[in-house]
């Protein structure tokens, strides 16, 4: 069940301002490159960490 007085968490605050950062499209794509990056980074570790652990 809901309550009706609870905020809904789900839902993004729509009070809450993210900033000029948060609505430039160039750094949205230089953010989401950077998670890929990291995301790429993290997925070499954990395979050369098995290939390591396979010795």
């Amino acid at each position: 069940m809901t309550d009706p007085d609870r905020p809904d968490r789900a839902r993004p605050d729509s009070d809450r301002s993210e900033g000029d950062e948060g609505c430039d499209p160039e750094s949205m794509a230089y953010r989401l490159e950077r998670l890929r990056l990291v995301r790429t980074a993290l997925t070499l570790a954990v395979v050369v960490a098995r290939l390591i652990r396979s010795l």
